[in-house]
């Protein structure tokens, strides 16, 4: 139950990550500049770093869920883990505001979020089993080079 089953599971998880990054760093848009709950939540201690590693397990999950590939899951991890960092220069004297400025700056959420949403993309989702027949255009399609997606079986 963990993986998803069917377009519409996907749909769902699509959804989700979509309001994950939007809500973690578009929420307030002053001109050019995007500001989300996480930078908001940056100025309380402890409260930003918290923030972001539940909302980064959360898209890391709904990676898993859509069967990103482990590269992408990877980079997210790398992403949200530099940016959790950045987030703990409040801590150390001297350092605080503008640790704290560059942790609200860099949208790691918002860009996890759409990696994970490219990689969707990127990906031809078929309900059934592996070997069905209706599937034999498709796989020869592969096969040929013609198509360039990767396929992923849901049943």
């Amino acid at each position: 139950m963990f993986l998803a089953r069917s377009h519409v599971d996907l749909h769902n998880i699509r959804q989700s990550v979509d309001r994950i990054g939007n809500v973690s760093d578009n929420v307030i848009h002053l001109g050019p500049i995007k500001i989300g709950l996480e930078g908001v939540l940056e100025f309380v201690p402890f409260v930003g770093e918290i923030y972001s590693v539940i909302a980064g397990l959360l898209l890391i999950v709904m990676g898993m869920r859509a069967r990103a590939p482990a590269t992408t899951l990877l980079s997210i991890t790398v992403l949200i883990g530099v940016r959790t960092l950045i987030g703990t220069g409040n801590l150390v004297p001297g350092v605080g505001v503008v640790a704290e400025l560059a942790a609200a700056a860099f949208r790691a959420h918002k860009i996890s979020a759409d990696m994970i949403a490219k990689a969707m993309d990127d990906t031809l989702y078929l309900e059934g089993r592996r070997g069905d027949p209706a599937h034999a255009d498709i796989l020869a399609g592969v096969r040929a080079g013609t198509e360039r997606r990767r396929v992923v079986y849901l049943g």
